[in-house]
């Protein structure tokens, strides 16, 4: 599971955190430079995700989850030239959910042998951590049941929540042809939504479900006047309902699985 949940944290920084809008841009256009640079990208956080498992096995499997990720966004977006929002959106689920299935068929294809930590890094951390301190954070960690694994989780639906949720509302708007006035629909709406999907995540993850509510109103009454304009009510609308729902899914599959790690 660990494999899997690094690989995923990689995916979500490369795919996300650290593809800027020109990179986008020269991929939509069709230009290799765009494609190979957000490969090396993919291949870079790859290969660190992996890299417990030995340098060897990490620059092998990265590349191939680099080589895979760039065929499918090449597919993905000669499918998506021209494409209504609507099915924009669609491809873009599909193309989240094709990049999935690869780490899962490279964790499925890997023997087991490359699957285990390397003796030489762990001997590397071992030596460059203090080993009291880490013998005294693994007891604290025991006491607590926390794992690895359990640390993966959180930190992934955070960056899911954050980030390509803030991309996933967008495709949202655009499917329904929702658009406001630039003045309106500013960027920093953008960081609203993710400072709000991260804090409603949190509450469900504390078992905080009633306080969402107090989230929403303090951000609808700092709209207010704005709502009075029936476009601009149904952009706000649907974005914040979409934000709320992606907010509510990551974290009741969060809490879901972490009894299970």
């Amino acid at each position: 599971m660990t494999f899997l949940l690094l690989g995923l944290l990689a995916h979500v920084i490369a795919d996300f955190m650290l593809q800027p809008s020109d990179m986008v841009e020269r991929k939509e256009r069709r230009r290799i430079s765009g494609y190979l640079r957000h490969g090396m990208v993919v291949l870079a956080c790859a290969a660190v995700a992996f890299h417990p498992y030995g340098l060897a096995t990490a620059v092998f499997l990265a590349a191939a989850v680099a080589a895979a990720h760039t065929i499918i966004d090449w597919c993905k977006n000669a499918a998506d030239r021209g494409a209504s929002p609507g099915r924009a959106l669609g491809l873009f689920v599909a193309d989240q959910c094709a990049h999935v299935a690869v780490l899962l068929a490279v964790l499925e294809l890997t023997p087991a042998r490359m699957m285990r930590p390397s003796e030489k890094v762990v001997w590397f951390y071992k030596g460059l951590l203090l080993p009291k301190t880490v013998a005294a954070l693994g007891a604290a960690g025991q006491a607590v049941a926390i794992s690895l694994d359990r640390v993966l989780i959180v930190v992934i639906a955070y960056v899911v929540a954050v980030f390509p949720g803030a991309v996933f509302v967008r495709r949202v708007l655009d499917a329904f042809s929702i658009g406001v006035e630039p003045h309106l629909a500013t960027s920093a709406g953008r960081y609203i939504g993710m400072v709000e999907r991260a804090l409603m995540l949190t509450l469900v993850l504390v078992d905080a479900l009633p306080s969402i509510a107090f989230v929403l109103t303090a951000k609808s009454l700092a709209r207010f006047q704005e709502l009075n304009d029936m476009r601009f009510a149904e952009y706000y609308l649907v974005g914040t309902l979409t934000s709320a729902c992606i907010a509510l899914a990551v974290g009741i599959v969060t809490k879901a699985l972490i009894p299970a790690l």
